[in-house]
């Protein structure tokens, strides 16, 4: 078995250390923990690797501690598992012991090993951010201790893994030019990917990307009981793989995707493709990966051209990588099955890049963001609802409750649960307009009026006929609206201004 790992603050934060005193410079907050295990007798070699690696949350009190715990915790508990599944599996050295004195070991799976491992760390940084907390504590701003997980059990053929949060695992395979997202991040932008409310293309440059729903962790205030909901899963590896684990400082490595997200949000007709295109020229892609991999002389190699290639993209954030080749592996069959969250064994789908510091959403916050995936847009396919025709009156198939949105040069018929935005993705396209996302908002019809619930970048705006002031709401729903109430998709100007008939 072969490894390297590396970590990096970042070109951001590095140059940004330069001009802060000692007490306020930053720290890298990513953490790594590798151990091989390696068991030879007679002619037999048996090897097990163990990868953690974790990203402290940077917009809380102690992410860089509560990595640091995560990879340690996590790394005693696999050890010793490990340790004991090699002393009570003595047939791998072909070992015979008599039955009555067969110590059979942990019959744990490893992934349920895996598992327990980070229920472990989650109560030891909750029990660390209890400890940390003065005896006053604000109960509405506790201490707060989260990390994101990625670990695995390299053993034999098999690479068995769990994660928390939107730090990553693939596997490159350098004969076939292929690269396999292992992981799929637990985070607001890939929940919107699952829906359909968002393009692949904005998911790279979405406001929201620095949200994640899930992490290791808690605050002073949290119960060391509680457990976290950890992925797991289990995939088999060839001789040509590499697995690589990576933080979200890989993928976050641009900057500024705020601009970008601008420049996608303005883009109509051909516009459109044209900057989709630059953005994927601009930021980290699961190309660009798998590149890096495929043409890369060793693994040592691979991992400093990651950190090159973050900093060259302008190093957002801190990273961390761990590489992994095996030996005696398999061959790389012809006709190479797609793993993990693989599409299909030809399409090699670009990665989502998130942004900003990773935040942590709490129960209340996930609210707005888990009604997302209550209904499915339409596909881009023919038979698309009435807004593919610009501006047809005729009523799409729904479930009777329809409502009309006029605007000084258009109307639009939306049925209850179809959504609207400026892209064949929604199920009524108005593409006029320049400011409403691709899928800007579900429309939900009930006996009182119509409730928009907002799915753009950007938000929608209402207001009463009763008042002239404008309300904003963004991933919520909007109050109850009523007949001649007006709504904007995007800003308030006149072209993205409808008037609702019901």
């Amino acid at each position: 078995m072969y490894y390297t790992s590396s970590c990096d603050i970042g070109k951001r934060k590095s140059e940004q250390n330069e001009r802060l005193p000692p007490a306020e410079a930053y720290v890298n907050e990513d953490s790594v923990s590798v151990l091989s295990f390696t068991d030879n007798h007679r002619d037999t070699n048996r090897e097990v690797g163990l990868f953690v690696l974790a990203d402290g949350a940077g917009g809380e009190d102690a992410g860089d501690v509560a990595s640091y715990l995560a990879t340690s915790t996590i790394s005693k508990h696999l050890s010793e598992y490990v340790v004991d599944r090699l002393a009570g599996n003595p047939d791998g050295v072909g070992v015979d012991f008599p039955e009555r004195i067969l110590d059979t070991g942990d019959e744990r799976s490893p992934t349920a090993a895996i598992d327990d491992a980070v229920q472990a760390a989650q109560r030891r940084i909750i029990e660390y951010a209890r400890a940390s907390e003065p005896d006053d504590v604000d109960p509405n701003n506790p201490f707060r201790a989260y990390t994101t997980v990625v670990a695995g059990i390299y053993d034999g053929n098999r690479l068995h893994y769990g994660w928390v949060g939107d730090s990553r695992a693939y596997v490159v395979n350098t004969a076939a030019e292929r690269i396999s997202p292992l992981t799929k991040d637990h985070s607001e932008v890939q929940q919107l990917l699952d829906a359909g409310a968002i393009s692949e293309v904005e998911g790279m440059v979405h406001t929201n990307s620095n949200l994640i729903q899930r992490a290791v962790g808690g605050t002073s205030l949290s119960d060391p009981t509680d457990g976290v909901e950890v992925d797991t899963d289990s995939v088999s590896l060839y001789e040509d793989d590499v697995v690589l684990f990576t933080s979200d400082g890989l993928i976050d490595a641009y900057p500024d995707i705020d601009s970008l997200n601008r420049q996608y949000q303005a883009a109509y007709g051909d516009q459109v493709e044209d900057v989709a295109q630059t953005i994927r020229e601009t930021v980290v892609t699961d190309d660009d990966i798998r590149e890096i991999v495929v043409s890369s002389d060793s693994l040592d190699a691979a991992a400093e051209r990651f950190i090159e290639f973050s900093n060259e993209k302008g190093g957002k954030d801190n990273i961390a990588v761990i590489l992994a080749s095996g030996s005696d592996l398999p061959p790389t069959p012809e006709d190479l099955p797609a793993r993990g969250f693989e599409e299909s064994a030809e399409a090699d789908p670009a990665a989502d890049v998130a942004q900003r510091e990773t935040t942590i959403l709490t129960a209340e916050d996930e609210t707005a963001g888990a009604t997302e995936s209550q209904s499915d847009p339409a596909p881009d396919s023919a038979g698309d609802s009435t807004g593919e025709s610009g501006g047809s009156d005729e009523a799409p198939q729904g479930n009777g409750s329809l409502v009309r949105l006029a605007s000084v040069s258009e109307s639009y018929v939306v049925a209850d649960g179809e959504t609207i935005g400026r892209s064949r993705r929604a199920d009524v396209e108005v593409g006029a307009l320049t400011d409403a996302s691709r899928v800007h908002a579900q429309v939900s019809v009930t006996d009182d009026g119509v409730v928009f619930l907002d799915r753009s970048m950007n938000g929608t705006y209402y207001c009463h006929s009763s008042n002239d002031e404008w309300e904003r709401v963004r991933e919520t729903e909007t109050p109850v609206l009523r007949d001649g109430d007006v709504i904007a998709l995007g800003d308030v100007a006149e072209e993205n201004v409808f008037t609702i008939e019901l």
